[in-house]
């Protein structure tokens, strides 16, 4: 299902403070690329955070196809992170609290008596690469 609205706004909302994104072309573009992979990968459809996905790549190569075709193949990778139960971005998450358990104790135990070992601000960074 192409969440044609959600795109929308989301669109609307994307790094406006950069020129680029002030451009009607340019969110034109961004709109393309999102519901075109909604269109061809609508077992994944469309969740926030997918059009700050494309930011990067869009500025980059500057070109709608390229662009596409690069989001797609990241989003091979990265699509369990944009589940509906996120399980991808849980094991991150996971993943990372160990790390820091093995890495840093002190730190490792600080958190877990702020009850924050479950790395949950740690949320949008993984889910977007440190956009």
């Amino acid at each position: 299902v192409i969440r044609k609205d959600q795109i929308d706004r989301d669109v609307d909302r994307t790094d406006r403070h950069l020129s680029y994104f002030n451009q009607a072309s340019t969110l034109e573009s961004l709109t393309n690329i999102l519901s075109t992979y909604c269109f061809h990968c609508w077992n994944v459809g469309y969740t926030q955070g997918m059009n700050d996905m494309v930011v990067p790549l869009l500025m980059l190569f500057e070109d709608e196809t390229e662009t596409y075709w690069c989001f797609k193949g990241l989003m091979d990778v990265v699509k369990s992170n944009f589940d509906h139960n996120q399980i991808g971005l849980y094991n991150l998450l996971f993943k990372l609290s160990k790390i820091i358990k093995l890495m840093d104790p002190h730190f490792h135990s600080y958190l877990n008596a702020v009850d924050s070992v479950e790395m949950f601000f740690c949320f949008r960074w993984l889910l977007l690469y440190f956009k």
